[in-house]
């Protein structure tokens, strides 16, 4: 028969020792201690430190979005780059153009009462061109203001020019008519010949001979050389 003392001692050795929480924690930047002891359900230096890193390296991550943009536009870039449609092209079919041009021109002109306007000037052309087929051949019309002479002269020139070749450097022709309103109305042929050549799909440079005869108050003959630029786009391709 066990006494109550004795059986307070031997529910005391039956009971489990009180549960301590002692964890061995590795030294770190975030944590120093070898180990602590702590209460059930307390929050350890340690595991706090490691609870912050997943937020850190999740704040690190690219942007799956940012991601997606760069490897389509690389995917676009490499189609562009790989299809004939973004390689180099200088024929003219579809382009609407515009001319800037310039040079001399020698005049020799005779009016009826005999008097004569012979002399050299120097010619300024503005105008456009509209590529028709597809061997981009264009109609052209200019409008001309011509200096140095007593009074200044003014024409409009339209026709057509043919291209030979599609490269860089291309031969063309000119067939027109060119009607003149000061000093003197003429009206009259002209035909002309030259070399263009391209710095860009959507720019081109040309030098050209070219000559007009016109009748009209009196008798007109012209020579001129010639030297522009052509400045296009095809929008309306």
């Amino acid at each position: 028969m066990v006494g109550a003392g004795e059986r307070g001692v031997a529910v005391a050795a039956a009971s489990p020792p009180a549960q301590i929480g002692v964890r061995l924690i590795p030294a770190s930047n975030d944590a120093t201690f070898a180990g602590s002891a702590t209460a059930p359900g307390e929050l350890q230096p340690g595991r706090l430190a490691r609870a912050k890193w997943p937020q850190a390296r999740s704040r690190r991550r690219t942007n799956p979005r940012a991601l997606r943009s760069v490897a389509l536009g690389a995917f676009v870039a490499a189609l562009l780059a790989g299809s004939p449609a973004a390689a180099e092209r200088f024929d003219h079919r579809g382009a609407v153009g515009l001319l800037l041009g310039g040079g001399l021109e020698w005049k020799e002109g005779v009016a009826f009462d005999s008097q004569t306007d012979i002399g050299l000037r120097i010619p300024i052309d503005v105008g456009a061109t509209y590529a028709i087929g597809y061997d981009g051949n264009e109609l052209m019309a200019f409008g001309r203001v011509s200096l140095l002479g007593a009074r200044v002269d003014t024409s409009f020139a339209c026709g057509y020019r043919g291209y030979f070749g599609e490269d860089r450097f291309k031969t063309f022709f000119d067939l027109g008519l060119q009607a003149h309103f000061t000093p003197r109305i003429t009206a009259g042929a002209r035909v002309g010949m030259g070399v263009q050549y391209e710095l860009s799909p959507l720019i081109g440079t040309y030098t050209g001979l070219a000559s007009q005869i016109g009748f009209g108050n009196g008798l007109r003959f012209d020579a001129e050389l010639l030297v522009g630029i052509q400045l296009r786009s095809y929008l309306l391709e």
